[in-house]
């Protein structure tokens, strides 16, 4: 994995995560009193553990690796991050959610180019669900801490990290080595991918 990438922008999208794509967003509505109490940010963490993790095995796990065996990785990462978006939007209307105060579309452009993050991450570590697991529960954890950060801002950075990724590793994988591919035929094998040593995990 491109460790030095990964501490560059690990950081920054950590730190601004208060706004994030998914319930780092409900997490965040709690933020006053993780801070006074730190106790209740280690069960938002333990919460976000068990809920990303499912997350990971749907979008990761299980739809990146299939729509990367017939497109390239800038391509996947566009159709999953459009998708990931969509599914919250009936948070959007849900009242009294922090979500239903959100502009749409710059959180819906923000969270495609966070998409791409995710996919990077996920092909340079070969596939493993781990390690995006982990970023995903670190992204909303700390998003409890930290509050105020504009969308609009947010999604900037994202877009930024984004077209970086690109511009350094290429639109076909996203990452220095191939993109994790499942195999596109037979039952036996969708859990393997391409050749024998490129499975998602």
């Amino acid at each position: 994995m491109p460790s030095g990438l990964f501490f560059c922008l690990g950081p920054c999208l950590a730190a601004n995560s208060g706004k994030g794509p998914d319930d780092g967003d409900r997490l965040r509505s709690c933020a006053g009193a993780a801070r006074q109490r730190p106790g209740s940010g280690c069960g938002r963490a333990r919460h976000s553990l068990l809920s990303n993790t499912w997350d990971e095995v749907g979008w990761r796990g299980f739809a990146l690796p299939r729509l990367q065996a017939r497109h390239s990785a800038l391509v996947a990462a566009l159709i999953v991050g459009a998708l990931w978006g969509l599914w919250h939007l009936p948070l959007f209307f849900w009242k009294g959610n922090p979500m239903a105060t959100y502009p749409f579309a710059s959180w819906f452009l923000g969270t495609v180019a966070l998409s791409f993050v995710y996919t990077w991450l996920y092909n340079g570590s070969k596939g493993s669900l781990f390690v995006v697991t982990i970023f995903h529960v670190l992204h909303n954890t700390f998003g409890v801490f930290v509050g105020g950060v504009s969308i609009h801002a947010l999604t900037v950075v994202y877009c930024l990290a984004a077209l970086l990724l690109v511009a350094v590793f290429g639109k076909e994988n996203l990452a220095r080595q191939e993109r994790v591919r499942a195999a596109t035929s037979g039952y036996g094998n969708s859990c393997c991918g391409q050749d024998s040593g490129r499975g998602s995990r």
